[in-house]
């Protein structure tokens, strides 16, 4: 018996051989040629899941698709091909759901990437090797198989790593990516400490896991900063009031322009140029916060500064301003001197041509009988920069006479020393003020800056003798 040429007969032949169990009258050969045509054309002909690849004579044929696009989506009839994938700013892959409707079971293909970008593979919902997505960098490559359910893969050394923290990465190199941009591959990973910050890095079922911490030698922590371990404070216990030296929490290494700490200090200064060395690092001059000279006194026993170093010295931010209660003190002191004290008495003529000064705390007729000065008693001392303002006078009832009345505020370098006039001043008319009623002039146009450590005080010219008392009230801002 002939092998017939054609399929068809072939195939029919086959079936009626393998129904017998005995059959007569065929020959091996026959049976073998029988069986050959019909594997043959089994293989290129029954395509229910797709399988396009052929065995032609002793060679398996696998065919091959070519992708270059952005994106790519695997088609049944890739089953038994080889997928080449190739694009520069990569590529996603996205796999139909494995089973009926997508990849059947024992559908498989392989797939390489040969372009610069990384290839991304996804699938519709069935797992690849237990998680969601895998990554193939340039170069790499796999064998994918459905199971009907899911898919898994084969994979040699340094081929797709997961892109999840499932696991199942199974190769030996790393897709690098950083915000999304591909950096290149690595086969290991090396954890070191970084300034600021310690990670610990721990595997436990195959899931890697960084611990990160605050290193609270550089990073200041909420304890250290609501304690009395904040870095920022650098303490003195020199005792000396000229060379100050001092201990930070955290020890400074190096001076730095614009650099601020807060610095207590252990003793008053008892000079007007100290110095202060911190942590060893060389002593530098301290001065106000404007830069100027400090007076003696300026820095307080047992206070806490601001201060910040310009390239060259130190500024003491808070200097020449006491304590608050000093400075409450200071508050008090000018505004009682200078708003609520007035200058007034029955019977009282002021003399002709006089100059006097304002006397806080002194009333009563016929004080200024004759003409005195007095004008260290009547300052104010000034014990941190102000501005001063809004001088007015207020008269109670009628300035009789010919003479007008003059204030002038007096700025005094020095306690007890004799002022100079500034260019607050305030002049009422002759035969101004209205009788049983109060009449107030000022002068709102000028200001005039007094520095700490300075004294004010109120100089008042009458130009003619008055005929009966005046009343008055003086009032200053400061």
């Amino acid at each position: 018996m002939a092998c017939p040429a054609g399929a068809a007969a072939a195939v029919s032949q086959v079936k009626i051989m393998f129904k017998k169990l005995h059959p007569s009258g065929i020959s091996r050969a026959v049976v073998l040629c029988y069986l050959s045509v019909a594997l043959s054309t089994l293989l290129t002909t029954d395509r229910a899941s797709g399988q396009l690849t052929q065995i032609s004579g002793g060679q398996t044929r696998i065919l091959t698709n070519l992708q270059t696009g952005g994106t790519y989506t695997v088609l049944a009839s890739d089953c038994g091909k080889l997928l080449s994938l190739s694009n520069a700013s990569g590529m996603t892959v996205t796999l139909p759901p494995a089973g009926a409707g997508g990849l059947a079971n024992g559908c498989w293909l392989d797939l390489q990437n040969t372009g610069a970008g990384s290839v991304t593979l996804t699938s519709g919902g069935s797992l690849i090797d237990g998680i969601l997505s895998l990554s193939l960098t340039s170069n790499q490559g796999l064998r994918l198989v459905s199971t009907g359910t899911a898919y898994y893969t084969q994979r040699g050394q340094g081929q797709g790593q997961s892109q999840n923290s499932g696991g199942g990465g199974g190769g030996g190199s790393l897709a690098i990516q950083s915000a999304g941009v591909p950096l290149g591959t690595a086969s290991t990973m090396n954890v070191a400490a970084g300034i600021g910050v310690s990670c610990i890095p721990q595997v436990n079922n195959d899931v890697l896991t960084f611990q990160c911490n605050a290193d609270t030698s550089y990073v200041a922590t909420k304890v250290n900063l609501q304690g009395g371990a904040n870095p920022q404070i650098c303490k003195s216990s020199s005792a000396s009031g000229t060379t100050y030296t001092a201990a930070c929490s955290s020890a400074l290494t190096a001076y730095a322009a614009m650099q601020t700490l807060f610095w207590y200090a252990d003793v008053t200064n008892s000079g007007t140029a100290p110095t202060l060395n911190i942590d060893t690092l060389g002593a530098k001059p301290l001065v106000r916060q404007d830069g100027s000279t400090l007076a003696a006194t300026d820095i307080k026993a047992a206070a806490l500064y601001r201060i910040w170093y310009d390239g060259t010295q130190i500024h003491v931010v808070e200097a020449g301003l006491g304590s608050l209660g000093a400075v409450a003190q200071d508050v008090q002191s000018n505004y009682s001197a200078l708003l609520n004290n007035y200058w007034a008495g029955s019977g009282y003529s002021f003399p002709a041509s006089s100059t006097n000064y304002f006397t806080p705390g002194i009333g009563g007729g016929g004080v200024y009988g004759t003409p005195i000065t007095i004008e260290n008693f009547a300052q104010v001392p000034v014990n941190s920069d102000r501005t001063a303002k809004n001088m007015c006078l207020t008269v109670y009832g009628m300035q009789d006479g010919s003479g007008t009345l003059s204030l002038t505020l007096r700025d005094a370098t020095a306690y007890g020393s004799v002022g100079t006039s500034t260019a607050l001043s305030l002049t009422v008319p002759a035969n101004s003020g209205t009788p049983g009623a109060a009449s107030k002039w000022c002068d709102t146009t000028h200001t005039v800056s007094v520095s700490a450590g300075h004294a004010v005080s109120i100089q008042v010219t009458n130009s003619a003798t008055t005929s009966s008392a005046i009343p008055l009230v003086f009032t200053v801002e400061i």
